[in-house]
C-alpha cells in the first residue's frame, strides 16, 4: 500500500551539518514526498547563555550551511564582547531602532530649520490666539507683517543672530520709529523664541538676549493748548462723529483709550455723572473700581449715545464687538491738522494718549492737586504725575500767598497790646482767632473746556 504523506510537510528532524552548531531539516512536497527545501537553525553559548539563530529557508533567504555559520560566528563574537546583536531578531530591534532614530533626527532637523514664519504662523499665533485677548495678539501680527517678516522670515531659528535683530532695529529707526515701537517688535520675536525653547525646538540662548535695546524716554510730554483742542475735535467731527466722540471723552475724563473701548452702559451712573472704570489697569492691580466724572458736554454726548444704541458696549466695533483699537483716521486728521508738523521727538508728537496728558494738565493749570490727580487719572504711583507738576508754579505760590495779605499780618503793636493782657485774655484771644482765620478753598477743574 502506497504511503500518504502527512499534512506537515517538514522532516521534523534536526541534521547536524558539515558546521558546527548549525543544523537543518528537510521541507518535503506534501504530494510527492520529496525534497524542495531545506531549513537552517544554529545554536551556540557564550558564558553560559544560549543563544538561538533561527536562518530559515534556503530558498527564500539563499542560505549555504557556510553562509549560516559565517554570520553565527559574527553573533557568537558579539555575544563574547557584550553588544548586540546576538541574533536576528536583535539585529531587527537594531535596525527599528536606528530607523526611529533616523526619523527623529530627521524631524529635529526639519524643526530646527523651521523658518520663523512657519513657526510664528504656525504654532506660536494659533496659541497666541488662545492665550491672548485680541488687541495684543492683532497687535503681535502687525509687527510681524510690518517689520519681522520682511527682514527674517524666511530665516531658519537657528540663523537668526543678534545682527539681524540689530538691522531690524537700525531699518525701524529709519522709518522713523519711536523706541517704544522698537521694543514691541523686540518682545514679539522675543517671546516666540521663548515659545520655541520651551517646545524644545530650539536650543541655546535667545539672540534677543545679546543685544541692547533702545532706551525709552520719560513719557510722553505733549499737551494740546485749548485752541488745537478745538481745532483737533471740529476736524474729527467732520470726519467721524463716532471718533470724535471718542476723543472727547478722553479729552475731559482722562480715560485711556482701551478703557473706553471696555465701557458698557452698566459702567455709567448718568444721575451721579459718574464713570466706573472696572477694566482699568489700577482696577486689575488692586481690585478697585476707578470713577471718573461726567461734563455737562460729555454727559449729554453718553445719553444721547444710549438712545440709539441696542450694544452692551459703548464704542462698540463696527461688528458690534468689543473695539480693538483707534481707528487709523485718528491720525490722519491729526495729520491734516498740522499738529505734528517739525516734531522730531515722538514724546511730543500728538497721539490719541495726547488727550489723556491734555486732560491731567489742564487740571493741574486749573487747581487740582497732583494727589486727587492721580487718583483721578489711576495711576500707579505718585511720581507718574510728577511730570505735571511744573504746570502748577502758580498755584503752589498761592499756599503761602495768604501771608502777605495785610489783612492776616500782625502788627508790633497788636503784638504789644496782647503781651499786656493776661492769660485769660489770651486764651480768648486765640479763640477769637480761630474763628476770624481765613480758608482758601481748593480750586477743583471740572474737566470741561
Amino acid at each position: 500500500m502506497k504511503r500518504i504523506p502527512k499534512k506537515n510537510n517538514q522532516n521534523k528532524t534536526w541534521k547536524k551539518t558539515s558546521f558546527p552548531g548549525i543544523f537543518y531539516r528537510e521541507v518535503c512536497d506534501a504530494k510527492t514526498g520529496s525534497i524542495v527545501d531545506y531549513y537552517y537553525v544554529g545554536w551556540f553559548s557564550v558564558n553560559k547563555e544560549k543563544f538561538q539563530v533561527v536562518f530559515g529557508s534556503k530558498n527564500k533567504f539563499q542560505w549555504t550551511p557556510k553562509a549560516c555559520a559565517d554570520k553565527m560566528a559574527e553573533f557568537r563574537g558579539n555575544a563574547k564582547q557584550g553588544v548586540r546583536p546576538r541574533t536576528f531578531r536583535e539585529e531587527q530591534e537594531l535596525s527599528q531602532e536606528k530607523e526611529r532614530a533616523e526619523e527623529a533626527e530627521r524631524k529635529r532637523l526639519e524643526r530646527e530649520n523651521t523658518t520663523f514664519h512657519d513657526y510664528f504662523t504656525e504654532t506660536y499665533l494659533p496659541q497666541a490666539k488662545m492665550d491672548k485677548k485680541p488687541v495684543s495678539y492683532k497687535n503681535e501680527e502687525s509687527y510681524f507683517n510690518n517689520w519681522i517678516d520682511p527682514g527674517m522670515g524666511s530665516k531658519s531659528l537657528k540663523e537668526i543672530t543678534a545682527e539681524d535683530l540689530e538691522n531690524l532695529k537700525a531699518q525701524m529707526q529709519e522709518a522713523g520709529c519711536s523706541p517704544r515701537t522698537i521694543q514691541f517688535a523686540l518682545s514679539v520675536i522675543r517671546q516666540v523664541f521663548n515659545s520655541a525653547i520651551n517646545s524644545e525646538l530650539y536650543k541655546g540662548q535667545s539672540p534677543v538676549r545679546k543685544i541692547k535695546w533702545p532706551r525709552v524716554g520719560k513719557g510722553r510730554t505733549r499737551f494740546l493748548t485749548k485752541h488745537e483742542a478745538d481745532i483737533l475735535l471740529n476736524r474729527l467731527a467732520g470726519k467721524s462723529i463716532d471718533l470724535y466722540e471718542t476723543a472727547l471723552l478722553s479729552l475731559h475724563t482722562g480715560m485711556r483709550s482701551g478703557e473706553i473701548h471696555n465701557l458698557t452702559w452698566q459702567d455709567l451712573d448718568f444721575e451721579g455723572g459718574m464713570i466706573h472704570i472696572t477694566n482699568a489697569k489700577d482696577a486689575k492691580r488692586d481690585g478697585k473700581v476707578r470713577t471718573v466724572y461726567m461734563s455737562g458736554q460729555v454727559k449729554e454726548m453718553l445719553q444721547r449715545r444710549r438712545q440709539l444704541s441696542d450694544n452692551i458696549y459703548v464704542f462698540p466695533a463696527s461688528n458690534g464687538k468689543k473695539r480693538g483699537m483707534i481707528s487709523k483716521a485718528f491720525y490722519d486728521v491729526v495729520r491734516k491738522t498740522g499738529l505734528n508738523d517739525g516734531v522730531e521727538d515722538e514724546n511730543k508728537k500728538v497721539c490719541f494718549h495726547t488727550l489723556r496728558h491734555t486732560f491731567a494738565s489742564w487740571q493741574i493749570q486749573n487747581g487740582m492737586s497732583l494727589y486727587e490727580l492721580q487718583r483721578l487719572l489711576g495711576q500707579e504711583s505718585y511720581a507718574m504725575v510728577q511730570r505735571y507738576a511744573h504746570l502748577a508754579p502758580e498755584n503752589l505760590k498761592k499756599a503761602t500767598a495768604v501771608f502777605d495779605n495785610p489783612e492776616n499780618q500782625v502788627t508790633k503793636a497788636q503784638n504789644e497790646e496782647a503781651d499786656e493782657k493776661g492769660e485769660n485774655q489770651t486764651k480768648e484771644g486765640d479763640q477769637s482767632d480761630q474763628q476770624n482765620a481765613k480758608v482758601i478753598p481748593f480750586k477743583r477743574g471740572s474737566g470741561q473746556h
